[in-house]
């Protein structure tokens, strides 16, 4: 007997509705992106013409962007970041093994806890008394959080009163000459210069001076308050794109366990409409087989022309994240015939099959001719019983470092692959679940390149305003 009765029929409108609050949410993240684009629209880069002549070396550090309203009517000059301090100092742990020093109700920080720009909790919590009886100091909200060993360059504002550590230094701004996230942000954008100056044989870290020392450009403060808020505003819109992008993810992992049947069941739990049947039992090599690429001479590589020749390195690239589109290295037809290489005509399941990146458990669509390292495997999908996009996502559901042989380089090969069990629905089925995932790989694509373009954006505005 099987256990339909825990089968929940779905058909194409509810699917929409189970995608539509996404929807909504991706919508007002376009909104806010587009109040950032018009930001960023009024900024003004800052005409070469404008400091032809300087005779200082300052002229060098002049940002090359600045907001229209003030490019032209103000000056810019810089001044070593203690001098736009009221104070700065760095704290200290409380002993570890005097309990009365731990888990009372003081917010404690080390670099870990610098996850975003604002710092918000702790992963730790001090008594007075442990404050009383270390070095650690209480910076209160409002201070800038600087790492300076461990996470050299990572930077938050306190929003809380928070004890720190001695890898954190907190800095309180004097908000008469610098406004306190314009100041957050000039420390991000010269985090690379901060990595520049560690020390140390295995802990790379700064010191007072060297943070100290930074020059940070003294613009009117309104322009301050400006570039302050655009950054401010630029992030929010980051985080809320890095949001949607795991929601997106979230929804494909929890629709891979309830549209496939469980461990003891024959049916899904979550299926389309109109599909009754139980899903047929079988081994992948009873449906298809599992073949190793080829070798690939290295006179043969850096091609740009003809046949793609994918190597296991591909499967990082932009626009191959599902279905593998774009290759570092083609080879011509005549090299394929002359070789004697086989292509794979596709459509194909790929994934590797030896090395260090077997751990990755990565899978990946091949829908046209191409040839394969002999790292990767494909897996052959006759499509008189497979819906490609139906086997990519029964890959995605199946564990192949669980194959993996004991021995120095991990590897399995093409007997594991074919002997392991999976359950299959009619062709009809399969084409409904192959669509559906299709549609929600593409949706993770778009929003992950979103997400990337505004993380360029960010970098490159960080590099164009803050020298």
């Amino acid at each position: 007997m099987t256990k339909q009765k825990h089968t929940k029929a779905v058909d194409a409108a509810s699917n929409a509705e189970e995608l539509l609050p996404l929807e909504q949410m991706m919508s007002q993240g376009s909104a806010s992106n587009e109040g950032a684009a018009h930001a960023v629209d009024d900024i003004n880069q800052v005409n070469d013409s404008a400091h032809q002549g300087a005779e200082d070396e300052s002229a060098a550090l002049v940002s090359k962007l600045r907001f229209a309203d003030f490019a032209l009517n103000s000056q810019q000059s810089y001044e070593p970041l203690a001098r736009v301090l009221r104070q700065s100092f760095s704290g200290g742990t409380p002993a570890s093994n005097i309990d009365a020093y731990w888990n009372g109700d003081i917010h404690w920080a080390s670099t870990k806890d610098l996850t975003s720009n604002v710092l918000t909790t702790t992963a730790d919590f001090i008594t007075e008394l442990g404050l009383r009886n270390s070095s650690s100091k209480l910076a209160k909200a409002g201070s800038i959080l600087v790492g300076m060993h461990i996470g050299v360059g990572k930077v938050a504002i306190a929003n809380i009163d928070v004890a720190i550590n001695q890898d954190l230094r907190a800095l309180v701004p004097d908000l008469s000459r610098v406004d306190l996230w314009f100041l957050l942000y000039v420390l991000e954008a010269n985090a690379i210069r901060l990595e520049s100056y560690g020390r140390g044989s295995t802990v790379k870290g700064i010191t007072q001076e060297d943070l100290l020392q930074l020059p940070v450009p003294l613009l009117p403060l309104p322009e301050q308050q400006r570039i302050g808020a655009l950054f401010k505003e630029l992030d929010n819109n980051i985080e809320l794109n890095r949001g949607l992008l795991e929601k997106l993810i979230q929804l494909k992992k929890s629709m891979l366990e309830q549209m496939f049947p469980r461990e003891g069941e024959s049916v899904p739990r979550l299926r389309f409409a109109g599909f009754t049947e139980p899903w047929t039992v079988c081994k992948l090599g009873d449906l298809g087989q599992a073949i190793s690429g080829i070798a690939f001479p290295e006179s043969a590589q850096g091609g740009v022309e003809g046949m793609p020749f994918f190597k296991v390195s591909d499967m990082n690239l932009e626009g191959n994240e599902s279905v593998m589109h774009y290759a570092n290295n083609y080879v011509s037809y005549e090299l394929v015939a002359k070789s004697k290489w086989k292509p794979i005509e596709g459509p194909a399941a790929i994934f590797v099959r030896d090395g260090a990146a077997v751990l990755l458990n990565r899978k990946r669509l091949i829908l046209s001719k191409c040839l394969m390292d002999h790292h990767i495997m494909h897996y052959c999908l006759d499509e008189s019983v497979w819906n490609p996009f139906f086997a990519l996502a029964i890959f995605e559901g199946i564990d192949l470092t669980a194959l993996v042989r004991t021995s120095v380089t991990p590897s399995y090969g093409a007997v594991e692959v074919e002997a392991i069990v999976v359950k299959v629905p009619n062709l009809a089925e399969q084409q409904r679940i192959g669509a559906f995932f299709k549609a929600l790989d593409q949706r993770i694509a778009q929003q992950r390149a979103k997400l990337e373009k505004l993380g360029q954006l960010k970098k490159a505005l960080l590099e164009q305003m803050f020298v």
